[in-house]
This record gives structure tokens, C-alpha cells and sequence, in this order.
């Protein structure tokens, strides 16, 4: 049943309901809201404790953050003490409960964490006395420690977990690590001696075109940033600017940015991975190297999408007519009056690139995908078609629905519009290796079916549905079909598709 079928529109009550009555309702809802977490957990041990790995690499992992332009830094799972857990059975569970691959994870670790290294606190969740999230919130802290580490967190927090505090647990964790993790305890310490940090996050860019930046420096850099800011935003004034302190200020820094760039020269590609020379390279190497010094600007890569409607005149009324543009190095949107202040500022690098048609159908004879077609999936797909997966199309790739055939390259599995997809590397590597199908509509939906014959389809908006439980249904027999209806002369049941 689709989503559309399932909601329900929310009325006033006809006549005021007795307080006490409702209060109870309310209660007995949130018992029987908690009862279901409780089996969800359960059911998550229970599936991937089903669902081993076969080989090592197959095991599910998660990859923490590191510098700009490194590859994330891997990280096991599960700790001391708990099974590995194969990464397609957690993504299959993530269907299965209309969730993201990486909440599924989570919920995985979480789970297994309590059920096999703190199970005095699993006795009492599965017994309905600790509310799951409080469980997780246990789970989450005491995955870093050692199997007696956990122990010694779970015997002290089992007895009173339904009210222990955040600052309480925190302390228990480092009580643990200071009597069973002597050298994790001195590594946390050093993370928190060094907690400087600076975070732009371009990624969460509004319509609006505005990033927010957080970070936290030493007091004497701290100083040093808030003058040359005040600075900034009183000479903004004094050059006639009426715009509110906090606009100027941001403005500022901004500038302060680009003051820097004048200086040190803006990076060419030719050194490193930063691009230019070092920002600790002193002047005299800098011309030894026959670098240059070179006024920054500011470099927007903008897509402007525009409907039909747009393009011939025929707005209507739902405002099909305006324009909306989309940051390269983002992917998010910003609307038409915050271009125009862009491309109104003389710093700034206005890049126009020829009209790409989305719907246009485009051809390659060759495995390869071309840059123009790889292009416009890019921005037709905008993200992974993974259901539940928001990877941006920058970091995906072009993957071949029905597999190219390198020896007949007629028989199926053509480098076109309506033959590739955008998959991230993790799901792109479940379509290939681990059994998990899919096929690309006439609507443009995405259809995919799970190992164990679960079929979900993710629509063009991002929304999933549930249509088939395991074994039932024909919308299955889709994935036997290439795109667009075609027969794909090499999908069989139970064989996976190759990329």
C-alpha cells in the first residue's frame, strides 16, 4: 500500500475528551510505542546473528570524518566480544524497516552491544523496564571500552539505568577506562587536550545560499579572529553599508578569507593536494618555485534548473516559472535573488554551461561513460537510488542497471540515459556482490529487490514504498526486465546483476 493511501488527515475532536481518559491513552500508547522498539532490537540481534559474513571483508563497518580530501578512516562495527555482522544483511534490515543503511547500522551496533557486552542492562529492556533509547545512549558509550570495561559499566548502570544521567554515565565510562582501558583513557585525553577545530558546512547550505561555520580555537587566535572581524564589519559602515552587525560581520570574514588568498596566491593544482604551496611555505620558496601571487575569487559552480513551463512562457500558477539553481560542490539549492547577489559581485567567477536537457536520450558505444552522460545522470539522479541513502551525486558512480556485456555488447546493458543510476561505493558494491537487484521504471521510480525477496521501490521524489513482502506479489518480476521494459536476456532470479 502506498504512503499517499495510509495518511490520515488530522480533525479537531468533535467533543472535549475527559483529561484523565486521555492521559491514559497517551500512556498506554507510549508503553505499547516502547514495547515495539524493544522488538525491533530483538529482531535486529536476531537477523544478523542469522546472517554472518561470509568472507571478512564482508563485515559491516562505519567510517568516521577525517581532513578535507582524505578517504574516511574505517572503523569495526562491532567491539570486543561481539560477532561480526555482514554489511548486506544490516542494508536489508534498513529496508526492511523503511530506514537508511546508516540508521541501520547503528541500530545494529547498538543492539549488539547490549545483547552480548552489557547484559544486565539487555535483561531489563527486553523486560519493558529501561525505555530503548536510554539503553542506546549506554550502548553508544561503552562501545570504545573492553569487554571488562563494559562489564564494569553495565553492572554499575543496569540497577538504575531508567534515570541515570548523562554527566552520571559519562563518568562511569571514565571510571572504566581509567581501572580496564589504561591507554584508551590516555588517548581520550589527549583528543580533548587537542580539541581545536574548525567545521564549514557546505554540505547543509540552505535555499538561502547561507553555510554555517562552527569551530573552536585558542584564546589568543580567538582574539586575534573577533578584532579583525569588528574591524571588518566598522569599515563596512564606514563605506556606507546599512546592513544589520551580524550581516557585516559575516561579510568579514569572508573577506578576510579572500585578504588571504591575495597574499599567498590562490592554490594552482601543481603542489600537493591542497593545490598550491604550503600555507606555512615561506615567500622566498614560493619564488624559488615560480609561483605568482594572484587576487582571489569567489567560484560558484551554479546548475539552474528550469521546467517546460519556464523555458516556453507557460508558467501557470504553480510557479513552475522560477528559477532554481544548484551548487556543484554542494548540491544544495539556492534561489534566483541569491544568485543575482552573486553573480552581482565583481569577485566573483560566473561559470555558464551549455543547457543540458535531462530528458534527453543519450548514447555511448563503449563501457566508459562519457562526461556529458555521466553530467546529466548526475544531476537527474542528484543521489544515490539507493532507498533511504542521500550520498551526493558527486560522490557516486554511473552504475550499468542491466550489467554492460564486455564480449556482446548488443545483447544488453547499453551506456545510456536510461540504462545507469547513481550508486554510492557502499550499495554499489550490495548490487554487485551481495545478491541486492534493482531496475529503473518508465516513471523513473527505482525498483529494488532485497536478497531474502523483499521489494521496495523509491520513487523519484526520494519516498519509498513497501510493495511485496518476501515471496508474495508480482512487482518482483520487474527486476527480470531491463529499463523501460525491455527484456534483460541475462536477469535471472536468484542471480545477481554485475556492474
Amino acid at each position: 500500500m502506498s504512503t499517499a493511501t495510509q495518511t490520515r488527515v488530522a480533525r479537531p475532536p468533535a467533543e472535549v475528551r475527559d483529561p484523565a481518559a486521555v492521559l491514559a491513552s497517551a500512556r498506554e500508547a507510549r508503553a505499547r510505542a516502547e514495547a515495539a522498539e524493544v522488538q525491533v532490537l530483538v529482531d535486529a540481534v536476531d537477523w544478523v546473528v542469522a546472517n554472518p559474513p561470509l568472507l571478512g571483508r564482508d563485515a559491516a563497518s562505519w567510517y568516521s570524518p577525517t581532513s578535507a580530501g582524505a578517504a574516511p578512516e574505517r572503523h569495526d562495527l562491532t567491539a570486543e566480544g561481539v560477532p561480526d555482522v555482514d554489511r548486506a544483511a544490516v542494508a536489508e534490515l534498513g529496508l526492511a524497516l523503511r530506514t537508511s543503511t546508516q540508521a541501520a547500522t547503528a541500530l545494529v551496533a547498538d543492539a549488539l552491544e547490549l545483547a552480548y557486552r552489557l547484559p544486565a542492562l539487555w535483561t531489563r529492556v527486553v523486560a519493558g523496564e529501561v525505555a530503548p533509547w536510554r539503553a542506546r545512549r549506554v550502548a553508544q558509550a561503552t562501545r570504545p571500552l573492553s569487554r571488562l570495561g563494559a562489564g564494569y559499566v553495565d553492572r554499575a548502570v543496569a540497577p538504575l539505568a531508567d534515570r541515570v544521567t548523562g554527566p552520571q554515565l559519562e563518568g562511569l565510562v571514565e571510571t572504566a577506562m581509567a581501572r580496564h582501558d589504561r591507554e584508551l583513557a590516555e588517548a581520550v585525553a589527549a583528543r580533548r587536550a587537542e580539541a581545536r577545530g574548525l567545521e564549514i558546512r557546505l554540505a547543509d547550505t540552505g535555499l538561502d545560499g547561507l553555510t554555517e561555520v562552527r569551530g573552536c580555537l585558542d584564546l589568543p587566535d580567538a582574539q586575534d579572529l573577533e578584532a579583525a572581524v569588528a574591524h571588518g564589519a566598522a569599515q563596512q559602515a564606514l563605506w556606507g553599508s546599512a546592513d544589520p552587525l551580524g550581516v557585516r560581520r559575516a561579510r568579514a570574514l569572508g573577506d578576510l578569507a579572500r585578504d588571504y588568498l591575495t597574499m599567498t596566491g590562490e592554490p594552482d593544482g601543481e603542489h600537493g593536494p591542497g593545490g598550491g604551496p604550503s600555507v606555512d611555505e615561506p615567500d622566498a620558496t614560493l619564488r624559488a618555485r615560480g609561483g605568482r601571487r594572484m587576487p582571489p575569487r569567489r567560484q560558484v559552480m551554479l546548475y539552474v534548473h528550469l521546467t517546460d513551463g519556464a523555458i516556453t512562457g507557460a508558467h501557470g500558477s504553480g510557479g513552475c516559472g522560477t528559477a532554481v539553481g544548484r551548487v556543484e560542490s554542494t548540491g544544495t539549492p539556492v534561489t534566483a535573488e541569491t544568485i543575482r547577489e552573486w553573480v552581482g559581485d565583481q569577485a566573483t567567477t560566473v561559470t555558464v554551461r551549455p543547457v543540458l536537457d535531462l530528458a534527453e536520450h543519450l548514447h555511448a558505444g563503449a563501457y566508459e561513460v562519457p562526461t556529458r552522460l555521466k553530467e546529466q545522470v548526475r544531476l537527474r539522479d542528484g543521489t544515490c537510488v539507493f532507498p533511504g541513502c542521500h550520498a551526493p551525486g558527486l560522490r557516486c558512480q554511473a552504475d550499468h542497471v542491466v550489467p554492460y556485456d564486455h564480449t556482446r555488447p548488443d545483447l544488453g546493458g547499453p551506456t545510456s540515459s536510461d540504462n545507469l543510476a547513481l550508486l554510492c561505493q557502499h550499495h554499489h558494491t550490495l548490487k554487485t556482490h551481495h545478491g541486492f537487484r534493482y531496475a529503473v521504471l518508465a516513471s523513473g521510480a527505482v525498483l529494488w529487490r532485497a536478497p531474502h525477496g523483499l521489494t521496495v521501490r523509491r520513487n523519484r521524489d526520494g519516498t519509498v514504498d513497501d510493495l511485496t513482502a518476501p515471496g508474495r506479489g508480482s512487482a518482483a518480476d520487474d527486476l527480470t526486465r531491463s529499463p523501460r521494459g525491455r527484456p534483460d536476456r541475462r536477469a535471472r532470479a536468484g542471480t545477481p546483476p554485475e556492474t
